[in-house]
């Protein structure tokens, strides 16, 4: 009897700790909600997979459940900002493991002051019981691993609520070095950061906002390291963080490894027009222009007036010899912004298929007072202005 009465218990411990994990990840999701006006997606049953799930939204919020709640593995919650004051991290993590202790204590507490029946006061109370249990395993900061569907390694909300409060009073004041990065001083920003993350390894901030900065200076290679660094070391991605780590490694030419960030940040917002952009840009470079051209589609079917899609499109369609209907999407991504060096390099290219030697070297120079940098220009102008001067 004694046997049968504990295998009843694990069986609905185990059926108790579904609606738990919901309801902690729920938790975590309405703080994040409360206090940032950003995206947040929570993970239920998987640490961060999208296959096998079912996908939907309310709002702000995203939810990605595991179909067959036999294989669930916990869950994990995941906020799309750039930054939380620590006050505000503590709040998120301690609202996960509290919040469903706190709800299922007072609902034991009024079932049995309201008299409701005995069954259902003995849940809540068993309820109550698994939560607080959890409520402690997840408060005790902890050195066991999570890992993350994607390889990166996540603590439990003890270890994190710990981590804020050792690091609250930080070597760089993040929201000045933001200031400063707005008003154009990288390299400051930058050798803060540096110096910054020697004491805050794992703060993800400093990391991004350093591959931002490096990135403005034109300081590629140091771009990319910073963004291998921000892998190593840091969790929990949003979709604008791993296209900025994507663009990092793109800029480097290392084209392969930017597309498998360009896609991690799809998976978790499909609209990131950034993203797709930028993807069919590096598949561009791998001279993949077919498979490019549906992620420009894409992005000027959600962003109908963006201007760098029109030019990607449009150079796609020239290098696959769909000529006219790639100058139609240049000449568009031109009037939309005539400041892009990339558009009057493509127009050149158009202009010297078309032998009009004059008016593609026009376009070329142009180009190059803009950012003689560009991939191709320097060949292009070369030829250009031989066959111009003949």
């Amino acid at each position: 009897m004694a046997k049968l009465l504990s295998f009843l218990l694990q069986v609905l411990w185990r059926i108790m700790y579904l609606p738990y994990v919901f309801l902690h990840e729920l938790s975590h999701a309405v703080a994040a909600l409360l206090l940032t006006r950003h995206e947040v997606t929570v993970y239920i049953g998987s640490y961060g997979e999208s296959r096998g799930h079912l996908h939907f939204s309310t709002g702000r919020l995203h939810w990605r459940i595991k179909y067959n709640f036999f294989e669930w593995k916990g869950g994990v919650c995941m906020t799309h900002t750039e930054y939380l004051p620590p006050y505000k991290k503590i709040i998120y993590a301690l609202m996960g493991p509290l919040l469903p202790f706190v709800l299922s204590a007072v609902l034991t507490w009024l079932g049995y002051k309201l008299d409701w029946s005995d069954g259902v006061v003995f849940l809540w109370g068993f309820f109550c019981v698994l939560s607080f249990y959890y409520m402690v395993e997840n408060l005790f900061p902890s050195s066991k691993p999570v890992i993350l569907s994607d390889g990166r390694v996540s603590r439990n909300d003890g270890s994190a609520i710990l981590e804020t409060i050792a690091n609250r009073k930080t070597v760089v004041d993040y929201k000045e070095a933001v200031a400063d990065y707005r008003l154009g001083k990288y390299e400051k920003v930058a050798a803060q950061l540096e110096h910054g993350l020697q004491f805050q390894p794992e703060n993800k901030q400093f990391h991004i906002l350093l591959i931002l900065c490096y990135g403005e200076q034109k300081q590629h290679n140091q771009a990319k390291e910073a963004a291998t660094r921000c892998v190593e070391q840091c969790t929990l991605f949003n979709d604008i963080e791993y296209t900025t780590i994507a663009h990092a490694y793109a800029q480097a030419k290392e084209l392969e490894r930017a597309l498998h960030y360009y896609n991690q940040a799809l998976k978790i917002n499909p609209k990131n027009t950034t993203a797709l952009n930028n993807k069919g840009y590096a598949l561009n470079m791998l001279g993949y222009y077919k498979q490019a051209i549906p992620c420009f589609i894409r992005a000027l079917s959600i962003r109908p007036l963006f201007a760098f899609s029109y030019n990607n499109l449009g150079y796609a369609q020239l290098k696959m010899g769909e000529w006219e209907e790639g100058f139609k999407n240049l000449k568009h991504s031109h009037r939309l912004n005539k400041d892009n060096a990339y558009v009057y390099r493509n127009l050149g290219i158009y202009f010297l298929e078309k032998k009009e030697y004059t008016e593609a070297l026009k376009h070329l120079e142009k180009a190059e007072a803009i950012d003689s940098t560009i991939p191709e220009l320097e060949e292009l102008l070369s030829k250009a202005r031989y066959y111009a001067s003949e």
